[in-house]
């Protein structure tokens, strides 16, 4: 799957700061398993961002931008990309409170419209946010389009990245995809899962892979399912996985694994 990456800010067109930020992107982009087909710097224009994402998305499915999420960027090209992939701007409260916090922790004071400025994202994004600054990313999918969008600090971007958008981007890139199924001996009530899944720990709440309870009829099953490059390399997942689950739930729990 294509990848076009956009940096918007006018201070990179008149050279006035170094782009650092699509050299990263590439390569860690393709080192997941994507093809990076176009880089774009563009001006902080509502009208000019509009016009490279049309192109952008005329080229790939996925977009990955920079910049333009911060304080004293032009809100209207905030505006403008929602609008581009269907959603509306509206304030999210999680961003809000991660902004006041922030603000809290590292002795910095933002206004009532700075904080509302940071939370103003695209309705339904997944949003991202880095311990290094207030500034969100987020994640957005309409149309069978993918927007990434990341802040323009280099030191933020780089962290929501590594702890967020390379799981996004490895299950867009996946091509393989294995399951394993652990059978629990009868008997196994809420209450019982509810422990069992106490016993699994971070395993419980891992993304890739995942790990869920699921009843089947008078019986309830474990699931672990994974994604990969290739189907062995998902199975590799689930079979690691499957083994510390089974050691932390104890094997007299198992009535029997089976495996896709």
């Amino acid at each position: 799957m294509n990848v076009e990456i956009i940096s918007i800010g006018t201070e990179y067109l008149q050279g006035m700061l170094e782009e650092r930020n699509a050299g990263f992107l590439a390569q860690r982009i393709t080192e997941v398993g994507l093809e990076v087909c176009g880089r774009h710097i563009v001006g902080d224009d509502p009208l000019q961002v509009k016009n490279v994402l049309d192109f952008a998305c005329s080229h790939s499915d996925v977009i990955v931008m920079t910049g333009a999420l911060g304080l004293y960027k032009n809100p209207e090209v905030r505006r403008i990309t929602a609008e581009f992939f269907g959603k509306k701007q509206a304030e999210n409260k999680d961003v809000r409170d991660y902004v006041v916090r922030f603000g809290k922790k590292h002795n910095r004071s933002y206004s009532e419209q700075q904080i509302r400025e940071l939370a103003d994202v695209p309705e339904e994004a997944l949003v991202f946010q880095s311990e290094l600054g207030p500034t969100p990313g987020y994640f957005l999918e309409n149309g069978g389009k993918t927007l990434i969008s990341l802040p323009g600090e280099h030191d933020e971007l780089e962290d929501i990245f590594e702890s967020d958008v390379v799981g996004c981007l490895m299950k867009i890139a996946a091509t393989g995809k294995a399951k394993l199924s652990i059978r629990l001996v009868s008997g196994v009530d809420e209450e019982r899962i509810k422990e069992l899944k106490e016993k699994l720990g971070e395993w419980a709440g891992y993304d890739n892979p995942r790990v869920e309870f699921v009843k089947k009829g008078d019986t309830v099953c474990i699931e672990i399912s994974a994604i990969g490059p290739t189907k062995g390399d998902a199975k590799i997942l689930t079979r690691i996985a499957g083994t510390n689950v089974s050691q932390r739930i104890g094997e007299s729990m198992i009535a029997d694994v089976s495996e896709e």
